[in-house]
C-alpha cells in the first residue's frame, strides 16, 4: 500500500477488513476500527492526505451466513482470505435490491513527520474517526437508515 500511495495512485481500503465481515447488527453499524491506527501512521510517516469516507448501505445489500462458534473468522484470519457465505435475492449470491451511497469528509493532509509520535498518531486517527462520524450522522436520516448508529469498536 505504501508503494501505491508513493506513487501517486489513489488507494481505497475497507477499515475493518476480515474483521468487519463477521458482525451483523440491524441496529448498529459496526466498524473495527478503533484500535487500528496503522492508516494514520502511515499518512503521518509520508505526508499523504486522507479522505474519511462511509458507504452507506453495503450492509443491506447481502446477508452473511457464518459459524456461531467462530470457526469461519478463525480460519479467516489464519489463513488471510474471508470465509463466509454471502447470500441476497432468493438465497443467491445475487444483491438485494438497495441504495449504495458514498459519503465523503474534507480531505485531511497532515505534516510529513518521519517518526511520528504516538499521540500524533492518536490526534489523526481520531480526525479519521470523527470525519466517518460525520458521513454517517449527516445522511443516514435521507438514506433510510435514521434508526442506526455508528460504532466503533
Amino acid at each position: 500500500m505504501t508503494k501505491a500511495c508513493l506513487s501517486g495512485n489513489c488507494v481505497g481500503i475497507v477499515p475493518d477488513g476480515i474483521a468487519g465481515i463477521f458482525t451483523d447488527s440491524n441496529q448498529e453499524e459496526e466498524v473495527k476500527l478503533l484500535h487500528r491506527k496503522g492508516l494514520a501512521k502511515l499518512c503521518l510517516k509520508h505526508g499523504l492526505t486522507v479522505v474519511p469516507a462511509y458507504s452507506h448501505g453495503n450492509t443491506d445489500a447481502f446477508h452473511t451466513w457464518y459459524d456461531k462458534w467462530g470457526i469461519m473468522e478463525w480460519l479467516s484470519r489464519k489463513f488471510r482470505v474471508s470465509l463466509f457465505i454471502p447470500y441476497g435475492r432468493w438465497g443467491l449470491p445475487i444483491p438485494f435490491r438497495c441504495n449504495i451511497t458514498m459519503a465523503y469528509a474534507d480531505p485531511i493532509t497532515p505534516a510529513r513527520k518521519p517518526n511520528p509520535t504516538q499521540e500524533e498518531i492518536d490526534a489523526l486517527h481520531q480526525q479519521i474517526l470523527e470525519g466517518m462520524r460525520h458521513c454517517f450522522d449527516s445522511y443516514k436520516a435521507a438514506l433510510g437508515h435514521g434508526h442506526k448508529k455508528l460504532v466503533f469498536v
